[in-house]
């Protein structure tokens, strides 16, 4: 942009012809839902997503929370980042203040925001999760190993646990089935 004032951010959501319900729609720069043309939700966030199912991420000055249909508050505006709602198990990946957690569509944190990493998301049902150091499992339901190993790699269908000052001796490993 010239005279360095930096790039605008455009947001494309589908033609509102294909949406039905309420629609994130903008004026004088923010964010509300609009039906038919008028606004139902007034405008006063900084990014309003479509809503999935029952609810919908916003982001209010620079922190997300999800409201409902009504524009009621579901949590607080507390997260610095918040992905989309997996659709299969209707959760979402949050953080806060660098770590990691996931919250679902009531808005209940059933993975504490607490770990520095996730990885592979709900790939097969788990997501690995790194906590100073060490490894663990969760499911979209909570813990299902504590962060305690030194390792959880994944090869494919099979996933092995080991200790690093073991590498020979595997703790467990387990397959995935479709």
């Amino acid at each position: 942009m010239a005279g360095g004032g930096g790039t605008k951010r455009k947001f494309a959501f589908p033609d509102s012809t294909t949406l039905t319900g309420l629609v994130p729609s903008v004026k004088n720069g923010m964010w509300g839902y609009a039906e038919n043309g008028k606004f139902i939700i007034s405008p006063m966030y900084n990014y309003a997503s479509v809503f999935e199912g029952e609810v919908a991420r916003v982001k209010k000055g620079n922190k997300w929370g999800i409201i409902n249909k009504n524009g009621i508050a579901i949590t607080e505006f507390k997260y610095d980042s918040m992905e989309p709602f997996n659709t299969i198990y209707n959760v979402s990946r949050v953080t806060a203040r660098g770590k990691h957690g996931v919250i679902n569509m009531q808005g209940e944190e059933v993975i504490t925001v607490i770990y520095d990493g996730m990885f592979d998301y709900f790939k097969y049902g788990m997501t690995r999760v790194n906590l100073g150091g060490k490894r663990g499992l969760v499911s979209h339901t909570g813990i299902l190993s504590p962060a305690i190993y030194d390792d959880i790699s994944d090869y494919g269908k099979i996933d092995f646990i080991w200790d690093d000052y073991n590498p020979d001796s595997v703790i467990g490993a387990w397959v995935k089935l479709d």
